[in-house]
């Protein structure tokens, strides 16, 4: 996972920071061009010599579609992404393989993996660095949301969703749901009290394909879908 930073105004580039790297998720992007941003990628990596290539991170991941969400008090980013690589093998001749790629990709732990695959990281964007990092043995599989109220809400394929200290990462609530949380959760008012909702539905990327990884967590085969919403007590 790498975030560039460019000029809000002009677009110009101005500086990354390869967040995957140097949590060992990422192995693609060797180098990046300080002046121009342009990614310098390992070729040994590249498909194409009918070799199998083990890529980090997966094809649905890190973090893919699963919006981060931005505190501009503290400049602080809080990303849900999950720890997974994938084998990049090639196809025999005659088969198509997977999109127009020339190889079929299978879900691969990452080296020196302990279990847990949710990631959800908390990023100071100022100083390009990591704040916290709060892990889980299930992927994540929803957006994060961050409240004015110093919470950060995510879900994931365990069918929880939960809620987290902004400063610390510390879980404060969860809850498990009837099907997974898949959607971006969101905050609304009404008559001055706060309310969460997060859609749940096995529908998703991240809802789809990880449950290779965490075998033993067996959700509902339909697609449930409902509205969940939650009031959110004064701290």
């Amino acid at each position: 996972m790498i975030f560039d930073f460019v000029d809000a105004e002009t677009g110009r580039y101005l500086t990354s920071a390869d967040i995957g790297r140097e949590a060992g998720l990422q192995n693609v992007v060797t180098a990046i061009d300080p002046k121009t941003g342009t990614k310098i990628v390992d070729q040994s990596l590249v498909p194409g010599d009918g070799t199998t290539k083990m890529v980090c991170p997966h094809v649905e991941g890190g973090r893919d579609w699963m919006p981060t969400s931005f505190d501009a008090s503290t400049k602080i980013v809080y990303v849900p992404w999950d720890e997974a690589c994938m084998d990049m093998s090639p196809v025999v001749k005659g088969e198509r393989g997977m999109l127009t790629t020339g190889v079929r990709w299978t879900m691969h732990p990452r080296d020196g993996t302990d279990g847990k695959y949710g990631r959800l990281e908390a990023i100071n964007l100022e100083t390009k660095r990591t704040v916290w990092v709060e892990r889980q043995r299930a992927p994540l599989s929803s957006g994060a949301l961050a409240t004015a109220g110093g919470l950060v809400f995510v879900g994931g394929l365990d069918r929880m969703f939960s809620a987290h200290d902004a400063r610390t990462g510390a879980r404060l609530w969860q809850l498990r749901l009837n099907d997974v949380p898949g959607s971006v959760p969101m905050s609304y008012a009404a008559g001055g009290q706060e309310y969460i909702a997060v859609i749940t539905s096995a529908g998703n990327p991240h809802t789809l394909s990880y449950n290779q990884l965490v075998p033993e967590l067996k959700n509902p085969p339909g697609l449930g879908t409902t509205l969940w919403v939650f009031e959110v007590p004064a701290r």
